[in-house]
């Protein structure tokens, strides 16, 4: 592995098992399974996509290595359904999300919501049924270029938008007789509406300027409710013959301009819907209901006085029981004692009116209020009316997608992404390990892997120790967990040319605690070779090679006196397990 490896080279590995990539050893010190050999793009999953610890946590109980996952995921079929292939959700108007691939979403449901409502007599708010649901899927920029675009003359100048989306000049006489300018539609949501070298940017929405705003290549406005009459100009003081590409993006940060890119799907109901759920599949649940209150409105009555109320009252068929599952367009809807409400009954059908003192307190009194106030109401039906319509295929693009109802409500989907593919998206180009959470590269040099550190609780950089492969080293690493969770550490020390007899050799461990194992060879000068710890009977013990004596500072090299000549010890190599008292 080259020093200067870096992660974002897995966007041109051929896969992420790819035998280039850095290898990943996580130590788990709550559990005998020891360490779980990983490789680098599983760091990056761990801080930036998911919770890697039940991830490893569930790969462990399945006896599977982290490896074989990985691989798993980079074979994975992409377009839904393959095995690396996850499913994701995601909700609102717009409904906003990214995915690794491009295909058609799983599931898509669409609230229809009734507008208006909440008025009074004087100042009505009708109630606004929808007879179809028009859903605009489109990528990160919502403006259609296909949409003329506000103009503003200055002299015999006027600036327009091509179909490419560039801001260009053209002469007044130009303009074909008849144009007019088309507003565009949004949800609620806060938008930010840029393009390179403007001079000043207005935004006009239920006709008023709601921004205006002088020297500035952006604005944001906020919308609260869904508008099919919003209206921009784009000014310039300047003659310039291109000032760049206009954008609408979701959020208050400027966005790269991309091209629009969208479709809309209409699907017609056959009747006026005042509140329900569509699903894609071809299914619409209708769940509420509509009626015009007026006085040939049955079992509309009179229902007493309250404190200089006049109470009116109807059975509403169909409506379920609650007070506050209703909607007027001369109402408010509202359980409290006062005139311009209206309520349901908590235990029935009923709706009952508050009216001012001035209407006669009988039923015919009521009816004549309603004859000369014919009302609005949409309702909770008891029972929803399941009844089909068109389906539609929704294919989500790579990269980001927006979802937008004109209905008033939230779209639901379920859409298709790939692991791999996402974390090679999220990570980018020029994103470097040390940059990672919970990471410490110190000095890094070739084949060295990534580790977990129990001490610092951070991913270190140091020699493999364990998995396929093991890198002995000179310097102490962890490689494993003892019994009781405590880490397991190692360490090799190399002696050329050792004396006959007892050498000391300072072993630099700190707190060390319990030796676990000795390992390793003395090597002679004629090419042969005896194993650590080697004991012979034979001439006195003299052929005796030993690590004995361990203090807290030093050990003890044994030669046997008869190692000399063509048989002396040129090399002599001792691997060291052991515990540590503080770990």
């Amino acid at each position: 592995m080259p020093d200067d490896y870096r992660i974002s080279d897995l966007s041109t590995a051929p896969s992420i098992g790819n035998s280039d990539l850095m290898e990943l050893s996580v130590v788990n010190t709550a559990s005998e399974t020891g360490y779980t050999s990983m490789k680098a793009p599983v760091l990056n999953l761990a801080n930036k996509i998911v919770n890697a610890t039940q991830y490893v946590s569930d790969l462990q109980t399945q006896n599977k290595t982290i490896t074989g996952a990985i691989n798993e995921i980079a074979q994975g079929g992409g377009g839904g359904g393959g095995d690396a292939d996850i499913v994701k959700t995601a909700s609102g108007n717009p409904c906003s999300f990214s995915t690794s691939f491009a295909g058609e979403l799983k599931s898509l449901t669409a609230d229809i919501v009734c507008g208006g409502g909440n008025g009074t007599p004087d100042n009505p708010i009708p109630i606004v049924g929808h007879s179809e649901l028009n859903l605009t899927r489109c990528g990160a920029n919502f403006l259609n270029n296909a949409d003329i675009l506000s103009w503003q003359v200055y002299g015999n100048n006027l600036f327009s938008v091509d179909s490419s989306g560039n801001l260009i000049v053209e002469t007044q006489d130009s303009i074909a007789e008849g144009s007019e300018t088309q507003f565009i539609s949004l949800p609620a949501g806060t938008y930010t509406l840029a393009i390179d070298n403007a001079q000043r940017l207005q935004v006009a929405w239920g006709g008023v300027k709601n921004v205006d705003v002088s020297n500035t290549t952006n604005i944001q406005f906020t919308l609260t409710e869904f508008r099919n009459d919003i209206h921009f100009k784009i000014i310039c003081s300047s003659y310039p013959t291109n000032v760049g590409k206009i954008r609408i993006t979701l959020g208050s940060n400027v966005k790269p301009y991309a091209p629009y890119n969208g479709q809309t799907y209409t699907i017609a109901f056959g009747q006026t819907v005042y509140g329900g759920v569509y699903d894609k599949s071809g299914r619409l649940t209708i769940t509420h209901g509509y009626i015009l209150v007026d006085e040939n409105t049955p079992t509309l009555q009179y229902n007493g006085s309250i404190s200089g109320i006049v109470k009116a009252y109807f059975d509403c068929t169909d409506k379920a029981n609650g007070n506050l599952n209703i909607i007027s367009d001369k109402f408010e809807t509202s359980i409290d004692n006062e005139v311009g409400n209206v309520r349901g009954r908590e235990n029935t059908n009923g709706v009952e009116f508050l009216l001012p003192s001035t209407v006669t307190p009988t039923t015919e009194g009521v009816k004549q209020w309603f004859a000369d106030n014919n009302t609005q109401l949409a309702f909770e039906l008891a029972t929803p009316i399941v009844i089909d319509v068109p389906s539609i295929s929704v294919y989500a693009e790579k990269g980001v997608n927006n979802i937008v109802s004109d209905c008033g409500g939230d779209v639901d989907v379920e859409y298709y992404t790939n692991l791999a593919e996402d974390i090679k998206d999220f990570i980018g180009d020029g994103v470097e390990v040390g940059d990672l959470a919970n990471v410490e590269i110190t000095t890094p040099s070739n084949n060295q892997v990534l580790k977990y550190d129990a001490t610092s609780q951070k991913w270190v950089n140091g020699n493999s120790s364990g998995g396929s492969t093991h890198n002995y080293s000179t310097t102490e690493q962890v490689v494993g967990t003892w019994v009781d969770g405590s880490p397991v550490y190692e360490k090799t020390f190399v002696v050329n040319n050792p004396s006959t007899g007892n050498n000391t050799i300072t072993h630099n461990i700190s707190n060390l605690d319990m030796l676990i194992s000795i390992g390793g060879f003395a090597k002679m000068a004629d090419g042969y070779q005896q194993p650590f710890n080697f004991i012979s009977n034979a001439d006195d013990f003299k052929w005796n090679i030993l690590v004995l004596d361990f203090g807290s500072t030093d050990f003890t090299l044994q030669i046997g006196v008869n190692y000399t000549s063509t048989k002396a010890i040129s090399k002599a190599v001792v691997t060291l397990r052991y515990t540590k008292s503080t770990s």
